[in-house]
Parts: structure tokens; sequence; C-alpha cells
């Protein structure tokens, strides 16, 4: 299903076990949202992300976070416009 955000509890075990298991490589690349559906980026999206990315950067300081951007990553320009706050983080297009 594309709703990440209905499964954060989820994803933020998730991401912070594999993190814990993998972020000594420098090879990860993290994908926390794939092609998020027309949902809202600052209402949605964004506070998902920060959630999930907390719980990965508790482990894992530098690896590459890739986050999805409304209306299936098309919309690139709105979280450019209001990125979300963290280090090493790319938006997929």
């Amino acid at each position: 299903d594309h709703n990440g955000q209905s499964h954060e509890t989820q994803a933020k075990s998730f991401f912070r076990e594999i993190a814990n298991a993998y972020g000594d490589k420098p090879n990860i690349i993290y994908e926390i949202y794939n092609e998020p559906e027309q949902v809202s980026w600052s209402k949605v999206i964004k506070p998902y992300a920060e959630a999930v990315i907390e719980q990965i950067r508790s482990v894992d300081s530098d690896n590459l976070i890739v986050v999805g951007t409304p209306t299936w990553s098309q919309d690139v320009e709105i979280a450019a416009d209001d990125p979300v706050q963290s280090s090493n983080v790319a938006y997929a297009l």
C-alpha cells in the first residue's frame, strides 16, 4: 500500500533495526517511503520522514536516506522548498 504514514510505528522499528544491523556499512542507502501518492508534504510525508529519520540517525549518522515526494515522487519542488532537517538526505524524483 502507498500509505507509509499509516505504518509509522512499524517503519520506525524496522529502519532502526536495519540501521543497527547494517548502519556501519558505507554502502547502505535507506529509502523510507517509495512513491507517496497525492498526499500533503507538510502534513503527511515530511512528519513521517522526520520521525523515521530520527530513528535511523540515532544509530547511523551518515548513510544516505532517500525520501519520496508527493504525487509518486513527481513533486520534488515541494520538498526542496520545505526540506527535511537532517543531513545526507536526497529526494526521489
